[in-house]
């Protein structure tokens, strides 16, 4: 009878233990067992989760700094208009500073190319109105014996005839072959180019070399073309003046083309660092506890230096 009793007792105690350990019923107990628990609870919680429980992913929501810019759009601004990276990223007084050197070298490179075309009208109407090249033609074919005395008679005769006189029309191809004449003769008296018709070096020429002294007006038929009359002198400044407005303009649009690379350049680097000062992400985290999702804010900063 006592034994009957004993294992009663034991029995109702076993069924009673057991009962109160509910498992899920898709829960494999021996497998439950079997696990190594890590003592990490969330990672835990998970392990001996039900296998059917669904954890979905969450997208993840990164907000980035808005106070980034664009380092290649800041260098394309740049190289539009000077100052406009700067003013992109920031930067206000650099900006200005660009913008205002960009101005300055513009409005320099147009007064002053417009200076130049303007002297560059006057000097050479001046020439127009002073000096004329059937005079210095003349006067060049009537010293041929002496400014070339190699030359053949039978040339001689016929350059005289034809520059006759201080009007006579112009014949350039003869013009040029008696200036070439003069200049190949090994006792010439010191031709050294032939006038070209009309253009830039034409204006340059009879105002910078003694040769062509005697087509001014106001020279002296009776003396030697190394007697250069005071209006050379004058003219020649003048023209000099229209090359130095010419050289300022030039000189004006270097800055412009520094003063763009300059602006990209430093459009491109300073929003460099600009980024580089702060970096920051926020964003949901996600973290699965046993049967269910939790959202946890977080916040990543670097800061560079």
């Amino acid at each position: 009878m006592k034994k009957i009793l004993s294992l009663f007792f034991i029995c109702a105690f076993y069924i009673l233990f057991f009962s109160e350990i509910n498992f899920p019923q898709e829960l494999n107990k021996t497998a439950v067992i079997n696990k190594n628990l890590s003592g990490i609870f969330s990672f835990d919680a998970n392990s001996i989760a039900p296998e059917n429980v669904s954890t979905q992913s969450a997208a993840e929501l990164n907000i980035q700094n808005p106070k980034l810019k664009s380092e290649v759009l800041a260098g394309v601004l740049s190289a539009v208009v000077p100052g406009a990276g700067e003013i992109y990223y920031g930067s206000y007084l650099k900006g200005a500073i660009f913008l205002a050197v960009e101005a300055a070298a513009i409005t320099t490179a147009l007064v002053y190319n417009h200076k130049g075309d303007t002297q560059t009208n006057f000097f050479q109407n001046y020439a127009n109105e002073h000096w004329s090249v059937s005079r210095y033609a003349h006067w060049t074919a009537q010293n041929l014996n002496t400014l070339a005395p190699g030359i053949p008679q039978s040339d001689i005769q016929k350059f005289q005839n034809a520059f006759s006189s201080d009007n006579s029309p112009v014949n350039w191809t003869l013009l040029n072959q008696m200036e070439s004449e003069i200049g190949s003769d090994p006792n010439a008296g010191g031709y050294t180019h032939q006038l070209p018709d009309g253009g830039q070096q034409y204006y340059e020429l009879i105002g910078k070399y003694d040769q062509y002294s005697k087509g001014w007006d106001q020279s002296n038929p009776n003396t030697w073309y190394t007697d250069l009359p005071s209006q050379l002198f004058w003219y020649a400044h003048q023209r000099g003046l229209a090359n130095e407005y010419y050289s300022t303009g030039s000189t004006a649009v270097v800055f412009i083309y520094i003063n763009h690379i300059l602006s990209i350049i430093d459009a491109i680097w300073s929003t460099h660092r600009h980024n580089n000062e702060i970096a920051m992400n926020f964003r949901f985290e996600q973290q699965v506890l046993q049967n269910k999702i939790e959202y946890v804010p977080t916040l990543h900063m670097a800061i560079n230096f």
